[in-house]
């Protein structure tokens, strides 16, 4: 991409952005899936025509799906929307939580959760041994960072329980899923 005269961000080294006489070419690689924006048709044919110089490049056409997150345009009115129910979907469903109840926050206020709540020995840790706390963090921490902001706070404070969660933590990270 470099070679090909793009920069990377210095926030994202995933993204490459280029500046031409018709606009502005971003690219967005991760692994092996690529998605591009551009100002104009005819640039997009251009860039497609470059990257196939150098990679075994497949063009899917308009974008549907990157990352886990379903991407949907409206050309109307200029927007783009994404969305991660399916992956909320899935991981509601690999914590068998798929019949649960929404709540109107993902944290209960009345509870404080603390260093105090986590479990001291071995005996105490027991029941949480086989609990996927730091699964369930990390799910949920992709999506927070993706397309769930208001989740943000909760996940930053339960993550600092990822060491020792107790039962407490665990029942707080379910409310959050």
């Amino acid at each position: 991409m470099v070679r090909s005269g793009f920069e990377w961000l210095d926030a994202d080294h995933c993204v490459y952005v280029q500046s031409t006489h018709a606009g502005k070419l971003m690219v967005g690689r991760h692994i092996n899936d690529m998605a591009t924006a551009v100002s104009t048709h005819t640039e997009m044919t251009l860039l497609v025509m470059d990257l196939k110089k150098v990679l075994d490049l497949v063009n899917m056409g308009d974008i549907k799906w990157f990352l886990g997150m379903e991407i949907t345009r409206n050309h109307i009115a200029w927007t783009i929307s994404l969305s991660q129910a399916m992956y909320i979907n899935t991981i509601m469903c690999r914590f068998n939580m798929q019949d649960s109840h929404p709540v109107s926050a993902p944290l209960d206020t009345s509870i404080i959760l603390s260093k105090d709540l986590c479990l001291r020995d071995d005996e105490a840790r027991h029941p949480m041994k086989d609990t996927p706390y730091l699964a369930g963090v990390g799910s949920l921490m992709y999506a927070s960072m993706a397309t769930c902001p208001d989740i943000t706070y909760a996940m930053n404070k339960l993550s600092q329980f990822s060491a020792d969660p107790g039962t407490r933590h665990w029942t707080a990270l379910q409310r959050v899923i």
